[in-house]
């Protein structure tokens, strides 16, 4: 069945950009709100664009100081990349897009290091996102009615933001409840930055500090500004920007860009070859709460993948379910939400900072190691020393929804870190562990580790196969990291094409819903009136586009009222089978094969008249050693052989076999040729209608372009050219096939090909039947071997038909088809290129590509129930 794929939409999304490219949003006398329009249209698409062709995104979320930007330091092998402390810092997300590195010797490296900033229309609805949320804890925190009043009539707009400014500098006296101040000064920090809108929508390069400025809050310093730095202004976009800019701005950003590349001796990324890491923000940080998660919620519409991080000195507190509810959400931008198994598939789970468990290697020792009773999992989990383990178990087994499979991983980037050092994978800089405590940590962690590595090794022996021990032993071996790096990696390869493919079909939802309401906008604002010529053209284009599409759902999908079911084909195989067996001539002497008393006549096989060992052999050598004459044993085994040994029915499989074969791709054949033949009134009215268009000469001398153009749609509705290529394939698909693999029945045997049968039991009786059971299983053995070629010519047939209708559709659409006919299509020049009427043409002509695995499952699900 072929089904629309990434790469379908990657191509749908560079076509529509294309016909943008031809219609400019500014300038030739374009509406303004037509320009605007197109202008957003055109950033869905390049949204869609740049999701389908980046890699699977995996988003590490958490509570504010989980822990996350240590975690992916040390997965990549990267200490100091991000802002990590023994405080709480991250401020913004940072996007880390993570590619294979060539060299295996190489050592990780940074390759550039990008800030984006929010577009306008994303920090308006951020403004919106705060004045919601003030306005319901003002409400909750019993604001005076007027203020409250003012307050709703304050929202934020595209228009602007003074009213709100205007509010809280009015109530900055006024007794506040705390939630409202905290929103308040939230507020005030967002308007203050807002004196740089100028930044928004752009993007710059940053230096190592910078990036760490931009990732942190705004109460945190660069370290220096370094030699030139410059006033605040207006960089260009893609300069560096300067350091005093990035500091006031830091509100305003949407997120970093950290492009790298990783040996696989540090991370093996398997098949995918690259993936996107993004660090969120933590959800409770005092000074930016609701910005966070505004830009959580932002950021994680886009992620294919979650990790839930859960930080083992607190356990779930939480912000796990509140991630969940945001994954929930549809979108503003049109998308629908992801589907509870699409949710399922995104999740995975782990318990970081493990080295920060509060249990001593003492505790740990004298309840589990130090007994005779068994350690289990559910022994181990059930104690009271270990119930913030119990708690992160439970919930690594109950956040990912249901998901059948547990999974786990516990992990401390303090002792992988320490782990790589150790086998100089990476290089701590002694400023570093200062800075974060490596030592004190390590000190009172490694003993535990210890502890934790013999209490997984009594686990497998008295639990094999737990999850829990699994991860301990990971844990124990390198705090986890390699453990959890083949979760991510399995997970994309698993799970990683289906979750993206989702993903990008949502977005496309919501583009093909603006290419709709765009079209009908650019109709409402076309001036032009075009001549009935052109009319004709356009519904011809329009029929053949619409026959197109249906014969993909009825050829392509297979899905069409009438398709003979699997189970009823392989009836018929089996009965076209049974007739070409049972007319062997074989069977006749095989069934007679006895003699006058009944006796099954027996005959040696070929290979035992021909080894020298066999009594017969010794027995014709002995006779000439004495100089006696005997006849040839090979004459001899010639005529007493039974007629029909294995030997010769082998002929009789292998014709019956090819006979098999041409039954079978003829049924394929004529079921598309049925299928088709539905449309044949349909496909002969439309063949007239480009015959009449391409020979009326009303219209005027055509350029050779021209003809070819309409002859090529002219050949599209010839029915007779459809069939040609259906039968083409059909013997491209039913070329020979050797059946000896299949053959049921050992060459090195003869009669009987059975054993003595029972005591009491008719003996030509007993042939009988069990001939009768080899001719069944003769049978059954040539279904079995041209099933699959049923399936193969059904597949080769709709190769060749899928092929044949997205060519065509490549024709329709083509923008050369629309130019060659539009009216005026002769001037030259570009004045033509911004008439909304054309731009309409064009979206028109690009629909949403055909549906997607969920789609055909659906539709098949639809065939199955109207078949009931």
């Amino acid at each position: 069945m072929a089904e629309v794929g990434i790469a379908g939409y990657a191509r749908w999304a560079s076509d529509l950009n294309d016909v943008l490219d031809r219609a400019p949003s500014g300038g030739g006398g374009v509406n303004p709100e037509l320009s605007r329009r197109r202008a957003e249209f055109g950033r869905a698409v390049d949204r869609l664009a740049e999701e389908a062709r980046d890699p699977l995104t995996v988003g590490v979320v958490g509570e504010y100081s989980a822990g996350k930007s240590l975690l992916i330091e040390a997965l990549l092998g990267l200490p100091d990349l991000l802002t990590v402390s023994d405080v709480a810092t991250t401020g913004n997300i940072t996007a880390l897009h993570v590619v294979q590195a060539a060299d295996e010797s190489a050592a990780p490296s940074v390759e550039s290091r990008e800030v984006v900033y929010c577009t306008a229309a994303e920090m308006t609805e951020l403004m919106q996102h705060l004045h919601h949320k003030l306005t319901e804890v003002a409400a909750l925190e019993n604001l005076g009615e007027q203020a409250l009043a003012d307050l709703r009539a304050a929202r934020p707009s595209e228009r602007g933001r003074q009213a709100l400014t205007e509010w809280y500098g009015r109530y900055a006296e006024a007794e506040l409840g705390a939630k409202t101040a905290s929103l308040i000064d939230e507020i005030r920090k967002q308007d203050t930055a807002y004196a740089h809108a100028h930044l928004l929508g752009r993007r710059y390069q940053l230096s190592e500090d910078q990036a760490k400025r931009a990732m942190s809050m705004p109460d945190l310093k660069l370290k220096s500004s370094g030699p030139g730095a410059r006033s605040l202004g207006n960089p260009e976009q893609g300069e560096q920007i300067p350091d005093d800019v990035l500091v006031a701005s830091v509100p305003l950003i949407r997120r970093v860009n950290i492009r790298l590349r990783v040996p696989r001796r540090i991370w093996d990324l398997g098949e995918a070859g690259a993936l996107t890491l993004l660090d969120s923000a933590g959800l409770n940080s005092s000074d930016s709460r609701e910005r966070d998660r505004f830009l959580s919620i932002r950021e994680l519409r886009d992620v294919h993948t979650i990790l839930i991080l859960i930080s083992a000195l607190r356990g779930p507190v939480g912000s796990e379910q509140d991630f969940l509810d945001m994954l929930r959400r549809p979108t503003n931008d049109g998308r629908p939400q992801r589907s509870e198994e699409a949710l399922r598939r995104s999740l995975l789970v782990a318990g970081g900072r493990f080295a920060d468990l509060r249990v001593t290697a003492r505790t740990l020792r004298a309840v589990l190691l130090d007994t005779s009773e068994a350690l289990t999992e559910r022994r181990l989990l059930g104690l009271a020393e270990t119930a913030m383990l119990n708690k992160l178990v439970t919930a690594a087994y109950k956040l990912p929804l249901g998901r059948q499979e547990k999974q786990l991983s516990l992990v401390s980037a303090v002792v992988g870190l320490e782990s790589m050092a150790a086998k100089r994978t990476v290089d701590l800089d002694p400023a570093f562990r200062a800075r974060l405590g490596f030592d004190e940590t390590l000190a009172k962690a490694m003993p535990v580790v210890n502890t934790w590595r013999e209490v997984a090794a009594r686990l497998e022996a008295d639990d094999p196969g737990t999850p829990l021990g699994r991860a301990l032993g990971e844990y124990a071996r390198d705090g986890g990291l390699d453990h959890l790096r083949g979760q991510l990696t399995r997970h994309a390869r698993d799970h990683g094409g289906a979750i993206k493919l989702d993903a990008v079909h949502r977005r496309a939802q919501a583009v093909d819903t603006m290419r709709l309401a765009l079209i009908k906008a650019e109709r409402e604002y076309t001036e032009v009136e075009h001549t009935p010529e052109y009319e004709d053209f356009h519904s011809a284009l329009s029929d053949t586009r619409r026959l197109l599409a249906e014969l993909r759902e009825r050829l392509v999908l297979g899905i069409a009222p009438g398709v003979r079911a699997q189970e009823e084909a392989r009836r018929e195989i089996e009965a076209e089978a049974a007739y070409l067996v049972a007319r062997w001539p074989q069977w006749k002497h095989i069934f007679s094969a006895v003699d006058r008393n009944k006796q099954l006549i027996k005959a040696r096989t070929g290979e035992e008249a021909r080894d020298p060992g066999s009594l017969s052999a010794r027995a014709a050598q002995k006779a000439k050693e004495l100089g006696l004459h005997v006849p040839d044993t090979q004459a001899d085994q010639r005529s007493t052989a039974v007629p029909g040994e294995p030997g010769e029915l082998l002929q009789q499989f292998r014709d019956c076999h090819r006979r098999l074969l041409h039954f079978v791709h003829n049924q394929a054949l004529a079921g598309f040729e049925q299928r088709l033949e539905g449309y044949a009134d349909a496909m002969d009215e439309l063949y007239e209608t480009w015959e009449r268009l391409l020979s009326d000469e009303g219209r005027g001398a055509r350029k050779p372009e021209h003809n070819q153009r309409l002859s090529e749609l002219l050949y599209i509705a010839d029915i007779d050219d459809w069939t040609d290529r259906l039968r083409r394939a059909s013997e491209t698909a039913s070329e020979a096939v050797a059946p000896e693999a299949a053959y049921p029945l050992r060459l090195d045997r003869a009669f009987p090909w059975h054993p003595a049968p029972p005591e009491g039991r008719d003996e030509l009786e007993q042939h009988v039947v069990h001939a009768l059971r080899i001719r069944r299983e003769l049978v059954a053995a040539l279904v079995h071997a041209v099933q699959g070629h049923l399936a193969r010519g059904e597949a080769v047939l709709m190769s060749a038909v899928d092929k044949h209708i997205r060519d065509a559709e490549e024709t329709v659409n083509a923008p050369e088809t629309l130019d060659l006919h539009l009216p005026g299509a002769d001037l030259e020049g570009a004045g033509r290129r911004n008439d909304p009427w054309d731009v309409a043409v064009r979206l028109e002509a690009l629909p949403q590509p055909a549906s997607s695995s969920g789609t055909s499952r659906r539709l098949l699900r639809q065939a199955k129930r109207s078949k009931s």
